[in-house]
């Protein structure tokens, strides 16, 4: 009901908008056509905005009819016909602000190059990093059990290319999960820590020794150059 009740608001303030450009005329096609996707995008934002302030989806499980699935349902859809569809063609300068936008509780300096579900759940610290083709997400569906949980990100996080965060995950200042690293959920990733793999655990750095570094670092001295390593994947 409440995802229907969206949908339809969303196409009658596009309409409303569409009806006044047809009518003012003097816009021309050209100007119609890039002015409709940026108004449906602020239309959804509002909405989006609406909902998660008087339709709150709380963490835990839901089955399918439950008050916070229908909830979080609406929210869902409304993200498809607009967050989530225009994100693709977003600059990563520019990501931040627009899951902002949409209600994403995101540091103005945060970098985001990849993707982000649920941004009404995310939390993303100053100084935090989303990797290239990186997903967070704050929802997964089990056995028809819809499964919620905020998604915190801290000061100066990192996030891996490719790595995919689930609900319910912590990572804490400075940490790093590694590329394609695989948090499961409800996960906490402790302050300066590098956890990596599938699913992501703690890595240790081990000290290698580089036998180009040693040569840059002359044979005679005695001197060794180590190399930090770690097998992150």
């Amino acid at each position: 009901m409440l995802t229907g009740i969206t949908v339809l608001a969303l196409l009658v303030l596009d309409g409303v908008a569409l009806a006044g450009m047809v009518t003012v005329g003097n816009l021309g096609v050209f100007w119609t056509v890039v002015s409709m996707p940026v108004l449906h995008n602020l239309f959804s934002a509002f909405l989006m905005r609406i909902l998660a302030q008087a339709f709150p989806v709380s963490e835990g499980s839901y089955q399918p009819g439950s008050r916070d699935y229908n909830n979080w349902q609406a929210r869902a859809f409304l993200a498809c016909l607009s967050c989530n569809y225009f994100d693709q063609f977003v600059p990563v300068l520019l990501k931040a602000q627009w899951y902002r936008l949409f209600g994403g509780r995101i540091a103005r300096n945060a970098r985001i190059a990849g993707r982000i579900l649920d941004c009404t759940l995310v939390e993303i610290g100053s100084g935090a990093l989303v990797g290239f083709d990186s997903l967070i997400m704050a929802h997964y569906e089990l056995n028809g059990t819809l499964c919620i949980g905020r998604v915190r990100l801290e000061e100066g996080a990192v996030v891996g290319s490719r790595a995919v965060v689930l609900p319910g995950v912590t990572v804490e200042d400075g940490a790093i999960v590694g590329a394609c690293a695989l948090v499961v959920a409800n996960r906490r990733v402790p302050a300066g820590e590098i956890w990596g793999g599938v699913p992501a655990r703690k890595k240790e750095l081990n000290p290698v020794r580089d036998p180009a570094l040693e040569s840059i670092g002359g044979k005679g001295n005695g001197q060794h150059v180590l190399a930090q390593t770690s097998n992150l994947v």
